[in-house]
């Protein structure tokens, strides 16, 4: 019987958890890492609908019908239209090192960073089922004939332990906080600096989709009025001005709907984050004190529970 109360005192020494962990530890680095996924799925749905785009154009405009030659979006020898139909063939989840050196590392930096929060959430969690689990069992052992009944004790000190281990908790991640304070710092400093490597390639995909759109709807207007040159012809019949009026304005709703995120805000909250992380998530030696008294309370009222068991 011995044995159980030392169990007992060690799991609630180094198990449970009380506090609500989600207000403590910082979401932005993880926010960052989803911002520029999207980002980066961003600029491949614009270069796939500038090439949907254009061969709309070159459909509308009877491109190998009896010879026409067609119209398409742009320069084909644009540098911009060589570059982007390179790049997307590309997998949307790129990898740091197709970054220059600097700011792959300073992504790593802050993936390290991110990891390193979710570990200490995952061992306060797996704490707190260990815990419970072990409450569980203690309440189950009950029922075993001959077998004393620990059930309100360990009850009784399952908060006690949350408090504990919440309280470790918190040091670990400001202890973290502290030491990536500079390196996040630096990172945050040059990924500003490079910002238009990671978005880049967004907005030249979104110029070349704004500029073919816009070139589609001016040959659907101009053409059946022999207003585009090389097309004397036209295979479009004149609009009554209503279709163009909702072509544009689907346009403009589209044009609208493709929005970046704003990166820029997410690396301060990072800062901001880790910032009030370091500052206020301080464990205080008083209530580690608290703690462990009442640790040792609870471990001082079980002893006595097994000597009167046995």
């Amino acid at each position: 019987m011995k044995h159980l109360s030392s169990i007992v005192l060690v799991g609630s020494l180094a198990l449970g958890g009380c506090a609500d962990l989600s207000k403590i530890l910082p979401t932005a680095s993880a926010v960052f890492a989803t911002d520029l996924q999207s980002e980066r799925a961003l600029a491949a749905q614009l270069a796939a609908d500038f090439r949907t785009e254009d061969k709309t154009l070159r459909f509308l405009s009877a491109e190998g019908y009896y010879g026409e030659v067609g119209y398409s979006c742009g320069d084909p020898k644009d540098v911009r239209q060589q570059r982007l139909a390179a790049k997307t063939k590309k997998a949307v989840k790129q990898e740091n090192a197709n970054y220059s050196r600097a700011l792959a590392n300073a992504l790593d930096t802050i993936d390290h960073y991110n990891d390193a929060l979710k570990k200490i959430d995952k061992q306060s969690a797996d704490a707190k089922a260990a815990l419970k689990f072990l409450s569980s069992l203690i309440s189950q052992s009950a029922s075993i004939p001959g077998f004393p009944n620990y059930g309100s004790v360990a009850a009784a000190g399952l908060p006690i332990a949350n408090t504990a281990v919440d309280l470790i908790t918190i040091e670990d991640l400001r202890q973290l906080a502290a030491e990536m304070d500079a390196p996040l710092q630096a990172a945050v400093s040059v990924i500003r600096n490079n910002l238009t490597e990671l978005t880049g390639e967004t907005l030249t995909a979104f110029q070349l989709w704004d500029e073919c759109a816009r070139e589609t709807l001016t040959y659907l207007r101009e053409v059946p009025r022999g207003g585009v040159p090389g097309y004397p012809t036209s295979h479009i019949g004149a609009s009554s001005g209503v279709e163009l009026q909702m072509a544009y304005q689907a346009y403009l709703t589209r044009r609208a709907s493709y929005q970046s995120p704003d990166l820029k805000a997410d690396l301060q909250a990072i800062l901001d984050q880790n910032a009030a992380l370091m500052k206020g998530g301080t464990v205080s030696p008083e209530a580690l004190i608290a703690a462990l008294e009442k640790a040792t309370a609870l471990a001082n009222k079980l002893q006595a529970t097994v000597r009167v068991g046995t």
